[in-house]
């Protein structure tokens, strides 16, 4: 159930990552009388496109940050201290179609074999912090750095103007 601050219309149509990552469009109702959205024979939903913004500090924010991090999760990411990354989401939301977009670029480029670990880094002596995608391999290369940064590079120059702090990178342990 989602509050109807989320609609402009009595009838949207969105599209929805479910449980088991495939991408879906379908018809969601909205019911004036009773504030509930309906949907058919979903149980998470990733609200990906919205007429109307959502607000931050609303319960849409949420659904769609961890529904985001379930979706991450479904693609194999780890996920390091959820609430924290959460958080940072939260608080951040430019950072959702970002670390999305990172996390389905990492993998689709680097070998099925990488762990892909996403974790909030805080530097204990400022108040810095970013969402940081660590890509972990059996075997390093020297062709990973460069890949890398053509990856950095790519998500630069889509999302330029985005709150909070992002990186892709490696901290060259292996993946287990």
């Amino acid at each position: 159930m989602f509050s109807s601050s989320m609609l402009n219309s009595n009838h949207e149509n969105l599209q929805i990552w479910t449980r088991d990552s495939l991408a879906v469009s379908r018809d969601i109702s909205y019911r004036s009388n009773s504030d509930i959205l309906s949907y058919e024979d979903e149980d998470v939903v990733f609200l990906d496109k919205i007429d109307s913004p959502i607000q931050d500090g609303s319960f849409a924010m949420s659904i769609l940050v961890e529904n985001s991090l379930l979706y991450f999760r479904g693609l194999g990411v780890k996920l390091i201290a959820f609430s924290d990354i959460y958080d940072y989401l939260y608080n951040y939301p430019d950072m959702i179609s970002l670390s999305r977009y990172v996390i389905e670029l990492a993998v689709q480029s680097f070998d099925p074999n990488t762990e892909l670990s996403l974790e909030l880094y805080r530097d204990s002596e400022s108040q810095y912090e970013r969402l940081t995608l660590y890509v972990r391999l059996r075997e390093y290369d020297k062709n990973i750095m460069g890949l890398i940064k053509r990856t950095r590079d790519e998500y630069r120059n889509i999302f330029p103007d985005v709150k909070g702090r992002f990186l892709l990178t490696t901290d060259f342990r292996f993946a287990r």
